[in-house]
């Protein structure tokens, strides 16, 4: 519908204060990097990354930067990454988690030749802009959003289903993430 995939981006904005949901201090494994390697970015991002990866195919050139804007915590609160997908598709994305509550969004944009398509990553809308035209599309979602995963998952641990998400599959993301950081681990 909106043409060959030029362009694809991803803007998280959240403020400081959506930490505390999560709680803050030492029970908050989310902002500490030695347990989730780097704050609500590895928390959220590999969800997104995720996506890139499944519409469009692993990421062939990648960098990044990252840093601790507001000190809050240990961990990077600002990160910005950019990447060549396959097909010559252009990647960029920008997550801060200490952004003034009047700017929160979740935007994922696939820009295409003939219009774009524009949805959050953790919500309920999506919208399809077509030259003047714009659809909107609001679903509900269900109760129990990861529900269908955790029904996988255990088909697969009873031996009665394939692994939905592998550990390959799930490397792809976090080298993205490592990049985005500036966090290069060394292979053996």
């Amino acid at each position: 519908t909106i043409g060959k995939i030029i362009s694809v981006r991803i803007r998280m904005n959240l403020p400081d204060q959506s930490v505390d949901v999560a709680s803050r201090g030492e029970s908050n494994w989310r902002i500490i990097p030695a347990i989730s390697g780097g704050g609500i970015f590895f928390d959220l991002a590999p969800h997104q990354l995720e996506l890139i990866i499944y519409f469009f195919g692993q990421a062939i050139d990648y960098q990044g930067m990252a840093t601790n804007q507001a000190g809050l915590y240990e961990a990077e609160d600002t990160v910005s990454g950019v990447a060549r997908l396959p097909n010559e598709i252009n990647f960029s994305g920008e997550w801060c988690f200490c952004a003034p509550d009047t700017i929160r969004e979740d935007v994922f944009e696939i820009t295409g030749t003939s219009g774009k398509m524009i949805f959050s990553t953790f919500g309920h809308d999506l919208s399809i802009q077509l030259n003047s035209r714009e659809e909107r599309i609001d679903f509900t979602p269900p109760k129990h959003i990861q529900q269908p995963m955790i029904e996988k998952v255990t088909q697969y641990f009873l031996g009665n289903g394939p692994n939905p998400c592998s550990a390959e599959d799930a490397i792809l993301s976090f080298l993205l993430m490592d990049a985005f950081t500036r966090k290069y681990y060394q292979r053996d």
